[in-house]
């Protein structure tokens, strides 16, 4: 078969994106690979986007319209993988686009090697033609020798950590398949990263593609980008769905690294929900902090972290000293000064 005549498989899920989600269909139908099967996924959305994936999958017989309620973005991706038939999956978000070579390059790539994973690079949209381009990647392939490196694994997952997000990638299917690797279907605070780290404890083939693929809109607010709801809960069960997938593949031990920082990126990322949204920003992350150290897991993680563990991937020395310190202020019960801390850095980051 032909490169030209590979069908992949397009999973968009839908959820108030009638804003946004004309343009990202429009970069889907301008793809120079026409081999496509769409599939929406309308996660219950109450606006008008229902009537948009109606109105498109009449004008092109490639979209497939799946019309569900609200179930989460998880269960929505995991729907669409459940009727797929390409020989590889790419998930878009609805606030997204894609350039027109975007699904070529990436099979071109995907063909030639033989990847399961195949990773463009990222551009990222602000609106008002601001746009800020991801830099080169250091490397071309992470091969599976190469997936016990330290600083291998801290740049795929953590920093930049352009292995953590679902979209902008190339799976392909047989892999999936092979390892029954999906998404939870309960909501989950980061669950690309978990579903990535199911793929990852299989040492797969990954590919780095450095060409612009991907436009990420982060002033667009949908499915994926909206103030989180119960991030404490959602937070707790992510890491309790790592534990699980780990443990499930006897992997634990030589991944300790992996689970430890992305305990640690939950805090991170829960703290700037609040930052962010929280009419009393400062008592939200302290009462926060406080709840989630009662958890044995993250009280361990903070431990090593604290105690200088998993830091040989890391090669920002200041980065070093604020996990070290953050997570020590929290083992030792220093709440206030850890807040202060968290409040201040996404403040800081948000009136950027």
């Amino acid at each position: 078969m032909s490169i030209e005549q590979t069908k992949v498989s397009i999973v968009i899920p839908v959820y108030r994106a009638e804003n946004t989600l004309e343009r990202c269909l429009a970069s889907v139908f301008a793809q120079t690979h026409s081999n496509l099967e769409v599939i929406l996924i309308d996660d219950g959305s109450p606006d008008r986007s229902p009537e948009i994936c109606d109105s498109y999958a009449q004008k092109d017989e490639r979209i497939r319209v799946i019309h569900q309620s609200n179930t989460g973005v998880g269960a929505a991706r995991n729907a669409g993988m459940s009727v797929m038939s390409g020989a590889y999956l790419f998930f878009l978000d609805a606030d997204d686009y894609i350039v027109p070579e975007t699904i070529t390059v990436l099979v071109n790539r995907a063909e030639k090697t033989g990847a399961d994973i195949t990773i463009g690079n990222l551009r990222e949209s602000g609106g008002r033609g601001l746009v800020r381009e991801s830099p080169p990647y250091s490397r071309e392939s992470i091969l599976s020798e190469q997936q016990a490196i330290a600083q291998v694994r801290y740049e795929l997952f953590y920093d930049p950590g352009y292995g953590v997000t679902a979209w902008n990638k190339l799976y392909r299917a047989g892999f999936l398949e092979e390892h029954g690797i999906a998404f939870e279907n309960r909501r989950l605070l980061c669950e690309d990263r978990v579903f990535n780290t199911r793929c990852f404890i299989h040492r797969p083939r990954i590919e780095l593609v450095n060409r612009y693929t991907y436009v990420y809109c982060i002033d667009a607010s949908t499915i994926t980008r909206s103030k989180i709801d119960n991030p404490v809960e959602k937070s707790l069960s992510a890491v309790e769905a790592m534990k699980d997938a780990l443990d499930a593949n006897q992997s634990a031990d030589e991944n300790e690294d992996l689970f430890t920082w992305f305990v640690f990126g939950q805090i991170n990322q829960c703290a700037r929900n609040f930052a962010i949204h929280s009419e009393r920003p400062f008592k939200d992350i302290k009462a926060f902090l406080q709840q989630y150290r009662e958890n044995d897991l993250v009280r361990r993680c903070l431990e090593e972290i604290g105690s200088g563990k998993h830091m040989e991937g890391i090669s920002r020395t200041s980065w070093k000293r604020y996990a070290r310190g953050l997570s020590r202020l929290l083992s030792r019960g220093a709440y206030t000064k850890a807040s202060m801390i968290l409040w201040l850095r996404f403040k800081v980051i948000e009136h950027r």
